[in-house]
């Protein structure tokens, strides 16, 4: 029957299917009929496809206009305007994307990062961002990698038995606060997962402790990378 469904701890390449994924797809296979039917006639086609060194598609602008309502954060409306994208072709790309930048943005150079040892990422316990073997957060099958460090985050699976909620959040608060005391010398971008996904059936960051996070690896000098595939751009841990 018709109605609005809730689908926990389901990837988006579940939640994207049927309809939906028709309604996503119904605009690029019609571009491709539209350039066999130029090519069949040769007339001139519309380009599917265009290598960024001599320009970009027009489906990019239209892309651009549509994200940045969305974004969590002061646009041109208010007067700044210091954003860019960067388009990858799946998520795991998209954080290491992310998570490069960040660090460039941070260092000036290579052998600038690599001086003041603060090249690693932190990833939180019970995250991944992609393939275990080549993606950040897990450690399967290839285990513990060098250039990132693990951090304890709210998880079910971290509380105790009958511990209560202002409990568990004060002791996660105080574990996070150590473990930025302790590493914060060697982190360059801590990457947060405000929804985990299949990992933790979709749970949630208490809000308070996902701002708590990322105010103290901010005044510690740690840039803060968001991965929201789960949630939506800005849904959780707005304003932090």
């Amino acid at each position: 029957s018709e109605g609005e469904r809730m689908i926990i701890g389901a990837a988006c390449s579940e939640v994207f299917s049927g309809p939906r994924l028709a309604k996503v797809l119904r605009p690029a296979m019609e571009l491709q009929r539209q350039a066999l039917e130029c090519l069949e006639s040769g007339s001139p086609a519309p380009c599917l496809s265009q290598h960024t060194s001599t320009g970009v598609t027009p489906a990019l602008e239209l892309f651009l206009e549509r994200l940045e309502p969305h974004l969590p954060w002061a646009t041109a409306r208010d007067g700044v305007d210091d954003w860019f994208v960067t388009v990858q072709l799946e998520g795991a790309s998209a954080v290491w994307a992310a998570c490069d930048l960040l660090l460039q943005l941070k260092h000036r150079n290579n052998d600038e990062m690599l001086s003041s040892h603060r090249c690693k990422v932190a990833v939180g316990a019970h995250s991944y961002h992609g393939p275990g073997f080549s993606s950040y957060g897990s450690t399967e099958p290839m285990g513990p990698k060098q250039h990132q460090i693990k951090y304890p985050v709210p998880s079910a699976m971290a509380r105790f038995q009958g511990e209560s909620d202002e409990a568990f959040h004060a002791r996660m608060t105080q574990e996070i606060d150590e473990f930025l005391d302790a590493n914060s010398h060697e982190i360059g971008v801590l990457l947060v997962e405000p929804q985990w996904g299949s990992s933790l059936a979709a749970q949630m960051w208490p809000p308070q402790v996902l701002r708590h996070l990322v105010q103290g690896a901010q005044e510690r000098g740690i840039l803060v990378c968001s991965d929201e595939i789960m949630c939506g751009l800005g849904r959780h841990g707005k304003g932090t």
